[in-house]
């Protein structure tokens, strides 16, 4: 379950990234989040 927490970031400017491990694969779990974050990035 994930939820978006009404978090106010400093500044606009300010970004955020997704590190990931190479070569790894990661979880359904782990990849639907990272499409989440993306996705709630393209929206704002």
């Amino acid at each position: 379950m994930l939820r978006i927490l009404p978090v106010p970031m400093k500044s606009k400017s300010q970004t955020y990234g997704i590190v990931t491990r190479k070569g790894g694969a990661l979880s359904p779990a782990a990849r639907q989040f990272v499409q989440m974050l993306r996705e709630h990035n393209r929206a704002h």
